[in-house]
């Protein structure tokens, strides 16, 4: 049997999309600040390699981004709706160069690494850019009525549309139209979120 096709506008309705809309919200600044740290752990640790030291930044770092993955993971769940599953390690012998191997022995410590280093604060700043043009345009065709007449208010796109619809009070109807597809620009996007993820923060 064929899906069903979910209608245009029942996306309104769905919890998930206001959801997803919070998660995209939220990475950017969250990738901002996953970011600032992983580089500067990264840089002094390659700084201060040569005196040792450097060798035990790095290791704090990769511990750091094990703690961002676990965070991430925690997020999508509860706001993609996606379960990445982190396997449980079974007992290990104690001792310092059992844990180094541990950690740099598995290959969800290096995904995680080339994720937080250089892949997730390019892609949450390019998703939350297009999310928040989406939603101004959006903002800007609804509330257009309200302050089109204003002195604080000159867009050339608002000017353009009102002379060639002949009414300001077409653009709320424009606006309705073109925050539905903002919508469903939003899930793509989340989406995306998703699938990038899934790769990245499982085992």
């Amino acid at each position: 049997m064929a899906k069903k096709r979910i209608p245009f506008f029942s996306i309104l309705g769905e919890k998930q999309t206001y959801l997803n809309l919070v998660y995209i919200l939220f990475a950017f600044p969250l990738s901002v600040f996953y970011f600032s740290l992983s580089i500067t752990g990264f840089s002094l640790s390659l700084g201060l390699l040569i005196i040792v030291v450097g060798f035990f930044i790095f290791i704090g770092t990769m511990i750091m981004i094990q703690g961002f993955r676990w965070l991430d993971v925690q997020l999508t769940r509860v706001f993609l709706g996606l379960t990445i599953v982190i396997k449980k390690e079974e007992p290990q012998e104690p001792g310092f160069t059992n844990f180094l191997n541990r950690l740099f022995g598995a290959g969800a410590t290096w995904k995680s690494f080339i994720f937080y280093l250089l892949i997730k604060f390019p892609m949450d700043t390019i998703i939350w850019s297009v999310t928040i043009a989406f939603i101004a345009v959006t903002l800007e065709l609804l509330l257009a009525p309200v302050f089109y007449d204003s002195f604080v208010y000159n867009d050339d796109f608002a000017d353009f549309l009102v002379r060639f619809f002949g009414d300001v009070y077409v653009l709320p109807f424009l606006g309705i139209i073109w925050g539905m597809i903002s919508l469903h620009v939003i899930r793509g996007l989340a989406w995306v979120c998703r699938g990038i993820n899934q790769v990245f923060l499982s085992e």
